[in-house]
């Protein structure tokens, strides 16, 4: 009889157990999503060098993480991004994390392949900015409003976003990066500034280069390509006033400010 008990109180305890584990796991796998196709880190890992308000998640195809947020509200005026985080590379910055804050500088590591929409619009107390070597991808309205005096581009940047630098240039002249293929509509639009434009771009958005109607003169747009692309809207460099810009192409040894 002792011998009976004695084995039902085993199987008792090895119920619980699995019981125990079994919640646990579900736990486990329910706070872990952060319901955006990505999982939330939990932590700081050793391998985050970067500003300790930043807030990272895991991308969907678990290749990489995203900076998705901020931990506080009280922010340095100079950011730091790590380039890794829990063992993987920080890939992207999603959209609008420092929209309308007040910081002076921020540092982007090289592993950033894509800058997200309003990433850092109005933030015009960022005077100087380099695009990370790997980038890719720039959307829309990402540096909109930024007085900025200087910028670095990285060697990969494809595709420039709709208004990305809209009213962002407080530079004399601009020299976009050669492999850059599509530039969208509005993007640098109200920008008085001496752009150049490398032969690579194969699509131009509507007013790409227009600008407002308060400025008084108008400084030449300069290209690489010997005409205008096919897929260049016709109005790619009109103000808003139907005005022309002076536009030179075949100008392909011009040096300029980047």
């Amino acid at each position: 009889m002792r011998k009976v008990s004695f084995a039902i109180i085993i199987v008792m305890i090895m119920s619980i157990s699995v019981m125990l584990v079994g919640c646990s796991a579900i736990l486990s796998g329910l706070g872990g999503s952060s319901g955006n196709g990505t999982t939330e880190s939990k932590g700081r890992p050793e391998d985050d060098t970067g500003s300790s308000c930043l807030k990272y998640a895991l991308n969907a195809e678990g290749t990489g993480y995203v900076l998705i947020g901020l931990n506080t509200s009280n922010i340095p005026d100079e950011i730091v991004i790590s380039p890794m985080y829990n063992g993987l590379p920080v890939v992207e910055i999603a959209p609008k994390v420092f929209s309308g804050k007040s910081i002076a500088a921020c540092t982007m590591p090289d592993t950033i392949v894509r800058i997200g929409a309003e990433a850092f619009y109005k933030c015009d107390e960022m005077t100087s900015i380099k695009i990370p070597k790997d980038c890719e991808i720039i959307e829309e309205l990402a540096f909109a409003y930024c007085k900025i005096n200087s910028i670095s581009w990285g060697k990969n940047l494809i595709s420039i976003g709709e208004k990305a630098f809209k009213a962002s240039f407080n530079c004399s002249s601009v020299r976009l990066p050669d492999g850059l293929e599509k530039i969208g509509k509005e993007a640098f639009f109200a920008n008085n500034v001496m752009f150049y434009i490398p032969k690579s771009v194969n699509r131009i958005g509507e007013l790409a280069f227009g600008v407002s109607w308060l400025n008084d003169t108008l400084k030449p747009l300069y290209c690489g390509a010997g005409s205008k692309g096919v897929n260049w809207h016709d109005t790619w460099n009109k103000t808003d006033r139907g005005k022309e810009r002076p536009t030179f192409f075949g100008m392909s040894g011009l040096a300029m400010e980047n």
